[in-house]
């Protein structure tokens, strides 16, 4: 053997008896004499106190997701007992974390660039307390590399029968858990399952569920996730069911679930979302939901119903408006609600708590014979938030009281400033266009509203049997201002005009009987059949003053008759006091010729009849002087044909004006 061998040799035996000798060391080593430097180690790492209080021993373990040459140095693992982990020096509460039982393999080579990895760490009955401030600092942010020269990464957590407390003063959320390791799927036999009880935004907040073994740190896995949670009191309570992921890609946490969502009114979400929605009757709603924690929200593919309405469609939330290149975010002034909502069957009513209408049941605080609505509306949240959502419904059910086939309109809210425009509705055969303006920012809400309706057809205008078969068309134009809190304040308060035209047609001669009280041809009628009038002209031009309606003119001419009103409607009083003037062209053999007179209220109505000759004169005398002065403005709303205005021309011109 060469002297060169024998130094190889002996060198690798020396090597080999050093080795052997360390590693002895190691594994007799009583490692609790090592607790106050790590501590020391982890303390400057974390910024935070870090105590061993029981006893800590140390394995060896193969390298955790290496490969070559890393592959081959043994990992250490650390099992600690009675561990405690202190809290940032701003809070009351001493300890942030402690737990009996934690262990853990570190990498080794990171120690040697200042770095603490910890690619899976496992706890037994830990006690977490995390805290949040106002101004957005939180117990669980570490002290960054450059301030204490260390790095921590630490990768997925099994818990093990643990708790957690979570107070975060800037969403108002108080939240006590349970966590607990239970058995998954094949795919990812560990999961974390929770139950959770609390107060969130004041309201009381349940739920459990079930996750993939948390990361912390330097993980771009997809982590499943399946919960249920109960927000608010019971009978108010909005249901959230959730399943999907949870990805840590290293520009912030992703969100990908698919979502199943259902309460008494989409208002109850204003504490779990921030988002000023309206008041509106039961809901159901599923769909996906992805976005960014804090950052954006989009709510895609979803469909459901409020009420019998079903609503389909994709908004989105921004709370944030996303760097132009990926990475970064500016903050909006406030948050933005955007997206595209379609119903294919409309029900009004369910509409109807949206303006302040009572749908639930409950008692009103207001005098029994008030009709119109009187709940206030709320435009101090209209500010906390920006909305541009395009709505479509295709057809409209239940239409007894508006005949209105389909709605479009654009939905906008600015610095508190709510827009429908532009607002378009089919409408008895025809058009209705126009725009609403209300300004939340004024006290009392400030309104504007403006309306034309074209071609409406008389027969499908009026929800009455008698005016199925009748023919022609009417033209409108309408314009209201107004301030008030709801919609009857409203209109108590409210300015503004109406005027429209129907030139030619038929109409039914008992609907015009049962107006103008022609008692001869109503008993024909019943006895015989009924017979369709034709329609000279029809006018009205009605002025609206602090909330009283007057009409300047409001006439209706036919071949057998004319019929003219005057009077006031009062929307502050929801009073009415109109008197009626027919004149039969005609003989009747009884025919009550003489003014008409109905008063009361919006819920009940007298109709009287004055006999008094002399009231008869002075009545149509000041009807027949109301037309002439508004012959120019009504005339121009025909849009009938080449012809238009003609009739109604005769008509004014057989007034003498």
């Amino acid at each position: 053997m060469s002297r060169a061998t024998k130094t190889v040799i002996g060198g690798s035996l020396g090597l080999a008896a050093v080795i052997a000798i360390v590693v002895a060391c190691l594994l007799t080593f009583d490692w609790n004499r090592a607790r106050p430097w790590i501590g020391e180690r982890i303390s400057e790492a974390s910024g935070r106190t870090f105590e061993i209080r029981g006893n800590l021993s140390i394995g060896w373990r193969p390298a955790e997701g290496q490969t070559g040459w890393r592959s081959w140095i043994p990992w250490p693992h650390l099992q600690a007992d009675d561990i405690v982990l202190g809290n940032a020096a701003w809070s009351s509460q001493p300890v942030m974390a402690q737990a009996e039982h934690i262990r853990f393999s570190v990498n080794p080579l990171g120690l040697l660039r200042r770095e603490l990895r910890i690619p899976s760490l496992s706890l037994d009955a830990p006690d977490v307390l995390l805290v949040r401030r106002k101004d957005g600092s939180s117990n669980w942010t570490f002290k960054p590399k450059d301030e204490s020269g260390w790095q921590t990464r630490i990768g997925r957590i099994a818990v093990n029968k643990g708790s957690v407390r979570l107070s975060d003063e800037a969403r108002r959320l108080e939240l006590k858990g349970e966590v607990d390791t239970i058995d998954g799927s094949d795919n990812d036999p560990y999961l974390l399952g929770w139950r959770i009880s609390g107060h969130y935004q004041d309201e009381p907040i349940r739920g459990e569920g079930r996750s993939g073994m948390l990361a912390i740190q330097g993980s771009e896995a997809r982590y499943p996730i399946e919960t249920g949670l109960k927000i608010g009191k019971p009978g108010a309570q909005t249901h959230v069911e959730a399943k999907g992921f949870l990805d840590r890609p290293r520009d912030g946490p992703m969100v990908d679930l698919q979502v199943n969502v259902a309460g008494a009114s989409l208002a109850q979400l204003y504490p779990l979302l921030g988002i000023a929605l309206p008041d509106t009757r039961p809901y159901t709603t599923r769909g996906r939901l992805t976005g960014t924690p804090g950052v954006s929200w989009n709510y895609r593919d979803f469909d459901g119903r409020i009420g019998t309405t079903d609503i389909a469609g994709e908004l989105r939330f921004l709370l944030k408006m996303p760097g132009t290149d990926g990475h970064g975010s500016q903050a909006l002034d406030r948050p933005r609600l955007e997206g595209k909502v379609v119903s294919k069957r409309l029900q009004f009513g369910d509409l109807a708590p949206l303006v302040g209408i009572n749908t639930a049941g409950k008692p009103e605080a207001k005098p029994s014979d008030r009709l119109l609505p009187d709940s206030p509306w709320r435009p101090e949240r209209w500010r906390k938030i920006d909305t541009d959502i395009e709505f479509t419904a295709h057809s409209v059910a239940r239409r007894e009281l508006l005949p209105v086939d389909s709605l479009v309109t654009r939905i906008r809210l600015e610095e508190g400033v709510l827009t429908l425009a532009p607002l378009e509705a089919g409408i008895a055969g025809g058009k209705l266009s126009g725009k609403l303006r209300l300004d939340g920012g004024r006290q009392p809400l400030r309104g504007e509203m403006s309306l034309s309706a074209r071609h409406l057809k008389l027969g499908r205008l009026f929800d009455d049997p008698l005016m199925k078969g009748s023919t022609g068309e009417i033209n409108a134009d309408a314009s209201l201002r107004a301030s008030g809190k709801s919609i009857a304040g409203l209109l108590a308060g409210a300015d503004g005009e109406l005027r429209s035209v129907v030139n030619g047609g038929t109409v039914s001669r008992l609907f015009l009987d049962k107006i103008g009280l022609n008692v001869s041809s109503l008993v024909a009628a019943q006895m015989f059949g009924d017979k369709q009038v034709k329609i000279n002209c029809a006018l009205s031009d009605v002025e609206i003053a602090k909330g009283v309606m007057r009409p300047r003119a409001f006439v209706i001419d036919t071949e057998e008759a004319q019929i003219k009103v005057d009077g006031m409607i009062d929307f502050g009083k929801e009073k009415v006091a109109m008197t009626v003037y027919p004149e039969s062209k005609g003989w009747r053999l009884i025919s009550l010729r003489s003014p008409i007179h109905v008063d009361g209220n919006f819920r009940k109505r007298e109709v009287t009849v004055d006999r008094g000759m002399l009231a008869l004169k002075a009545g149509t005398a000041a009807a027949l002087g109301l037309l002439g002065p508004v012959v120019a403005a009504l005339i121009p709303l025909v849009h009938v044909g080449p012809e238009e205005g003609n009739q109604c021309g005769e008509l004014l011109e057989g007034t003498g004006k």
